[in-house]
C-alpha cells in the first residue's frame, strides 16, 4: 500500500491527523482500521509544495505572505487560503481573488500560519465563503 502524503481533519474530536489512515481503491476512508463516514472526516491532500520554512503545504492551510519583491519594503501582508481549483485543475491561494499557488509562493515570503479548521479567524469573509462551498460543512 502506498503512503499518502495527506492529512485528515476529524470533525468529531476537532483534531488534525497526519497518519493512521488510508484510502481504499474505491475511495473509502479508513482511520485506525475503522471505516469513517464522509461527514465525520475531511481528507486533504498535500500540494507537493513547501513554504518559505520548508514545511509541506496542505489543502486548507493558511499562508501568510507579503508582497516583498527582491528585498523591497513589504507593500502588503496577505493571508492566502490553499484550495484545489476544480475548474482549472491547479492549487490556488485564495486571497480576495484566485491566484495560482505557485505564483503566490514565487513572492518568496509565504509561511504557514495555520489551517482553515483550527485558525479560520485568520480568514476574511470571501475566503470563509469559498471554504464553506469547497468543504460543504
Amino acid at each position: 500500500m502506498r503512503k499518502l502524503n495527506s492529512r485528515v481533519w476529524n470533525k468529531k474530536d476537532k483534531k488534525m491527523y497526519y497518519d493512521g489512515f488510508y484510502l481504499t481503491p474505491d475511495g473509502e476512508l479508513h482511520w485506525n482500521d475503522i471505516t469513517k463516514k464522509d461527514e465525520e472526516m475531511i481528507f486533504m491532500q498535500s500540494t507537493g509544495l513547501d513554504d518559505f520554512n520548508d514545511n509541506k503545504i496542505y489543502e486548507g492551510d493558511i499562508l501568510k505572505c507579503n508582497t516583498n519583491y527582491h528585498g523591497e519594503i513589504p507593500v502588503t501582508e496577505l493571508f492566502a487560503l490553499v484550495m484545489w481549483d476544480y475548474t482549472d485543475r491547479h492549487w490556488e491561494g485564495f486571497i480576495d481573488y484566485n491566484d495560482d499557488l505557485s505564483g503566490i509562493l514565487s513572492w518568496g515570503n509565504c509561511v504557514i500560519v495555520g489551517n482553515s479548521f483550527e485558525n479560520n479567524n485568520l480568514l476574511n469573509e470571501k475566503q470563509l465563503y469559498e471554504l464553506a462551498n469547497n468543504y460543504k460543512k
